[in-house]
């Protein structure tokens, strides 16, 4: 049986691998695809690496995305998003043309903090 021996000398099989290749494209993350294959997160993100997949960026397999969560945070409820949610309300209150420093005050962010995630998302669509 193939093993690809990752740092801490875990092992991970040719079949872990490939369940994580397949699970990731599944828009599984990383904590859910441990939990499937009884391996550590850490274990997932390295084989992710080893294996090359295409188009992983750990943010875009983080947390998933609550819409409501999302909303109640628009409509200036102060609430603990995930990084992924922080940046679809900050993507959705600037689509609404709110300005920078306005989004800050709505989610409690810093501006330089909106203004990432707003030329991130930029840059991504260019990609």
């Amino acid at each position: 049986m193939t093993t690809a021996l990752l740092d801490h000398g875990t092992a991970l099989t040719a079949d872990n691998l490939n369940a994580i290749v397949e699970l990731t494209e599944d828009g599984m993350n990383a904590r859910e695809i441990a939990d499937q294959l009884g391996i550590g997160k850490h274990s997932v993100e390295r084989g992710r690496r080893v294996m090359g997949v295409k188009g992983y960026n750990p943010s875009r397999y983080g947390q998933p995305v609550d819409d409501v969560a999302v909303l109640r945070a628009v409509r200036g409820d102060r609430m603990n998003l995930n990084l992924d949610e922080r940046r679809e309300a900050v993507l959705r209150l600037h689509k609404q043309g709110v300005q920078q420093l306005e989004i800050a005050r709505i989610l409690g962010l810093h501006v330089r903090t909106v203004g990432r995630h707003i030329a991130n998302a930029r840059r991504d669509d260019a990609a």
